[in-house]
């Protein structure tokens, strides 16, 4: 998500959503630190609170050996599995994310 609007330039969508922190939907308050200049939501957030915790956590266990679309498919290969909760919703644990109105 892009603090900027869309740019339509030379037959596609261009946008800066990444490279700084002022850019990123919600800036720091709702962003992390992906790497050097690279900012995002952070995933994990299944049940769409705004917060990544608990409920997040046993929400993913309801689904956890799903092989169909979820919440709970925070990396979205179609499998919710432990790359799911482990590279995403405990390594995300505790931010907080802006719900979508």
């Amino acid at each position: 998500m892009s603090a900027s609007p869309l740019i339509y330039q030379g037959g596609a969508y261009k946008y800066d959503f990444s490279t700084d922190s002022s850019q990123v939907y919600g800036g720091t308050a709702t962003c992390k630190l992906l790497a050097p200049n690279v900012w995002g939501i952070p995933a994990g957030d299944i049940n769409a609170d705004g917060f990544i915790g608990a409920e997040d956590k046993s929400a993913w266990e309801t689904d956890a050996g799903t092989h169909v679309y979820s919440p709970c498919d925070a990396n979205l290969d179609s499998e919710v599995n432990l790359l799911d909760v482990n590279d995403f919703l405990l390594m995300n644990f505790p931010y907080s994310c802006q719900v979508p109105e």
